[in-house]
């Protein structure tokens, strides 16, 4: 076994969750999953408050546009409707302020929060903490203190400044950081999201250990490999290394005693572990006993809606809206969930490296331990008549 295929084995015996998230959002839609019941209204739901952010992010994912100061801070009112309707039938576990960043309008995500203030709904801030704590946006902190189970979802790809200035531009490091600090202080947990790319792979501990020396709970890390998501040429050396500098992050001391502590790993790397493994290994692998099992999709809980256009769609990048101008938010979620292609997700459970699955963040949506061994089966089986020049040279030969 490689270094991959040994981490994995132990990833399986301890306590490194491989892909994180709420644990009482998790308890609720496991349940779901295990009865079989899908939901009539979204558990999770997110609410895009603007587009605008005061960075630009080298890897950002949410195409949002430059600060542009003139527009009012204030709730968009038909959007306000919808959720007050919400809160009085069916209330998410799970209300989301993101963005862009959010921040930027202060006013606007209080009034937002203020229509779930006397249900039992867990508040929640995706913000990149680059911004001034003033007054208003210190009304945002006192409402998320008040409630429990509460957080604050921030990036840090760099504690070196240098490397912070090249992957998020706009935003200053110190003002992210002093934030931080004051808001540990606060009964707000703090959730560091942090990437791994070819920029930040030689740097990557030291953001591991200031999560871990501030006392902060939780620690995602999600590698972005020289291709895919990175929008780059296909570099093996560089996905070598950012590979082997994940490993040592998840065997140290410092991840491994952060509270939360998880990791999304790029399951594309499961089966080209394999090669030059003994077609034998690789055939024990499998195990057919096991049958295929459905299972929902997470994504099916999660609903998004949108400040600016007054919006809803499911998953984490909705693929279609459904006007709220005219429909409940539980009805534009149902529409939209009734156009999706694909319910469930097939765990089929024959490959003993099936608990590493996760077909939702995958690029291609296939098992790709299966199409391995397609691949070696077929190229062992192949068989072609020979040329009629080799077949008389053999004829030769033989007599």
């Amino acid at each position: 076994m490689n270094k991959i295929l040994e981490y994995l084995k132990y990833c399986k015996h301890s306590n490194i969750i491989l892909t994180g998230g709420m644990k009482i959002f998790d308890t609720i839609t496991e349940y779901y999953i295990e009865k079989g019941i899908q939901p009539s209204y979204p558990l999770y739901l997110s609410l895009s408050v603007t587009s605008m952010c005061n960075g630009q992010c080298l890897l950002c994912s949410s195409e949002s546009k430059k600060f542009w100061s003139g527009e009012i801070d204030k709730a968009n009112p038909l959007l306000k409707k919808r959720l007050v309707e919400l809160s009085e039938n069916n209330p998410p576990v799970v209300f989301i302020l993101s963005g862009g960043e959010p921040l930027l309008f202060p006013t606007r995500c209080k009034e937002y929060l203020e229509i779930f203030y006397d249900t039992s709904v867990i508040f929640g801030l995706f913000s990149n903490l680059a911004l001034d704590l003033d007054y208003k946006r210190l009304k945002i902190v006192e409402i998320l203190e008040e409630r429990p189970f509460s957080f604050i979802q921030t990036s840090i790809d760099s504690i070196d400044k240098n490397e912070h200035e090249l992957l998020r531009k706009g935003t200053n490091l110190a003002v992210i950081l002093s934030n931080i600090k004051y808001l540990k202080r606060k009964n707000i947990k703090i959730k560091v999201n942090t990437t791994i790319s070819p920029y930040n792979y030689k740097s990557i501990m030291d953001i591991v250990k200031y999560v871990f020396n501030e006392g902060i709970e939780s620690l995602h890390i999600n590698p972005v490999l020289p291709f895919g998501r990175a929008k780059d040429k296909i570099d093996e050396r560089l996905c070598i290394e950012i590979v082997d500098a994940l490993i040592k992050v998840v065997s140290s001391r410092e991840f491994n005693n952060i509270k939360e502590h998880s990791i999304t790993f790029p399951s594309e790397l499961i089966p080209l572990s394999y090669i030059g493994s003994k077609y034998e290994d690789i055939l024990e692998v499998y195990d057919n006993s096991k049958k295929m099992k459905n299972k929902f999709l997470s994504h099916q809980f999660v609903c998004g809606i949108s400040h600016e256009n007054c919006t809803c769609g499911i998953g984490w990048f909705p693929e279609i809206y459904i006007s709220l101008e005219d429909k409940k938010i539980e009805e534009a979620f149902r529409i939209a969930l009734s156009y999706g292609k694909k319910y469930y997700y097939a765990t089929c459970e024959k490959c003993y490296q099936y608990y590493n699955c996760d077909f939702e963040s995958s690029y291609t949506g296939k098992c790709l331990m299966m199409e391995l061994y397609n691949k070696i089966e077929y190229i062992l089986n192949y068989n072609t008549p020979l040329s009629e020049e080799e077949s008389i040279r053999r004829k030769c030969l033989m007599n």
